[in-house]
């Protein structure tokens, strides 16, 4: 039998936990995270944008067993779930659109006999991708439904805007968040075309 220190230095964990890495995805225009279905400000080196990062790196998110390189007799041992410990930010260039983190990890290796403690550096890609939000701001005619709002009555007058119309028109001026989704707005007769 080896001690945990000459049988961590037999395993290599470098190649798991770089293996299948995935982008971090940034707007260029608003400079927003994507992480999950969302888009998220981040700060650089901020903790937010580490929990995106520890999200894209595989071996973490995975409960199966991996295949560690053994150095020296070029046979493979059994590693298991990767366990992380603990990590941190490695400066890199701000103009360079990559971000590392040094993450330490545990396994357990030999049939889960011995647990093995690494660090390892991984690093990540920063690509443009446009968020949803600026993507509605820059394409036109994107609407994906119409909503066509009508009143009629037989005793307004024609060209007068009737009440109930003027109700509605006041009420999206005040509500923000209502004219969030509305693309463009028309003045039909006796209503509106919202896209």
């Amino acid at each position: 039998y080896q001690c945990g220190t000459c049988l961590a230095s037999q395993f290599d964990l470098h190649p798991i936990l770089n293996h299948k890495v995935g982008d971090v995805f940034q707007c260029r225009r608003c400079l927003r995270y994507e992480c999950g279905s969302r888009w998220e400000p981040f700060e650089m080196e901020s903790h937010g944008l580490m929990g995106v990062c520890l999200k894209k790196i595989h071996a973490l998110t995975t409960n199966q067993h991996h295949h560690g390189l053994v150095s020296g007799g070029g046979s493979s041992g059994s590693v298991g779930k990767l366990k992380l410990v603990d990590a941190s930010w490695v400066w890199t260039e701000p103009h360079c659109m990559r971000l590392k983190v040094r993450v330490t990890v545990q396994a357990n290796v030999l049939d889960d006999a011995i647990a093995i403690r690494q660090r390892a550096i991984v690093e990540f890609f920063v690509r443009w991708k446009q968020c949803s939000d600026c993507n509605k701001e820059f394409t036109n005619n994107t609407w994906h439904s119409i909503v066509q709002v009508r009143q009629k009555r037989p005793h307004v007058a024609e060209g007068s805007v009737s009440r109930g119309l003027m109700v509605l028109e006041m009420a999206l001026a005040k509500a923000k968040h209502a004219r969030r989704n509305i693309l463009d707005l028309k003045t039909v007769q006796n209503g509106f075309d919202f896209y």
